[in-house]
Order: structure tokens, then C-alpha cells, then sequence
């Protein structure tokens, strides 16, 4: 079975760099116009970071606060990884749609939208469409939407 997988990034204020390869700026994956099929709220515990760093997330932006890039970067706190928050979410319609059994992952994609700082509650919203979860999460605390344009695909049920 090939698997792959895809990423991009970006860096704030980065300046004088070469293209480095295409991107997908009109990816878009919508949620339905009706209320979400199933909502969690998760709260982050404020050592997530540290728990990350110990998979060798060696980002100062993560877990300094007096490291330049928390105060430049426009941000009160380290920030999550984005790994993490995309982790904890995905790991929430993995559970409810997916029963947490590994077979049934087929894809996945997000967009990080906004930072998430730890001590924060996540409240991921998920839409079921056949086989695809459309999905956002947001920061209860302040609003905002932290993962867009995200979808989980299971493989398909066997037909009976």
C-alpha cells in the first residue's frame, strides 16, 4: 500500500528566499451549511510543549517565552506545535468516526489557521459526509479558528 505524505510551511517574515516548489492556495474543503453532527471540547495541558520537546521539538518558539520570536512573532505565550494541535484533533475524529481502529485511516489534511497557546481548550466541529469528516477546531478561549480546511477520509465499508 503506498503512502505519502505532503507539507508545506511558511516562516513569518521571511524575506529573500527562492520559490521552492508549487502550492495549493485554493484548496478548500467545505463544511456543510447545518450544524456540526458531533462537537468535543479538549482541553491542552499547559506541559504539552515540554511533552513535545521530549519528541525532539527543539523550537524555542514552543516552549521560551523570552525567545525573540514569541514577543516578534506577535504572540503573548509559546505556541503549541502545530503537529500537536493538528494531533490532538484529528486524534478526536479518529475516535468518534473511526472507533480508534487504525484500518479504517485513509487520509487526512488541515490548514493552520491561528496559533494555539498551551493551557488552551480545543472544540473541534465535525461534519460526516460518506466516507470523508469535514472538520474545524477553534480556541474556546478566544475564538478563533485554529485548523481549517481539514478533512479525515476512512477507507471505505466493505459492501455487504
Amino acid at each position: 500500500m503506498l503512502r505519502r505524505f505532503v507539507s508545506g510551511g511558511f516562516s513569518i517574515g521571511a524575506t529573500g528566499f527562492k520559490d521552492g516548489g508549487t502550492t495549493s492556495p485554493n484548496f478548500v474543503v467545505s463544511v456543510p451549511d447545518r450544524e456540526p453532527d458531533f462537537v468535543v471540547e479538549e482541553h491542552v495541558s499547559e506541559k504539552q510543549a515540554h511533552i513535545y520537546r521530549l519528541s525532539a521539538d527543539y523550537n524555542p518558539l514552543h516552549i521560551d517565552p523570552e525567545f525573540p520570536g514569541v514577543a516578534g512573532g506577535g504572540f503573548r505565550a509559546p505556541i503549541l506545535h502545530g503537529l500537536c494541535t493538528m494531533g490532538h484533533t484529528i486524534r478526536q475524529v479518529f475516535k468518534q468516526y473511526c472507533g480508534d481502529d487504525a484500518s479504517k485511516f485513509k487520509a487526512c489534511a488541515v490548514r493552520f489557521s491561528s496559533p494555539v497557546i498551551p493551557g488552551e481548550t480545543l472544540v473541534t466541529k465535525m461534519w460526516k459526509d460518506g466516507d470523508r469528516i469535514a472538520f474545524t477546531a477553534e480556541v474556546k478561549e478566544t475564538g478563533k479558528q485554529c485548523l481549517s480546511n481539514a478533512f479525515l477520509d476512512m477507507e471505505p465499508s466493505p459492501k455487504l
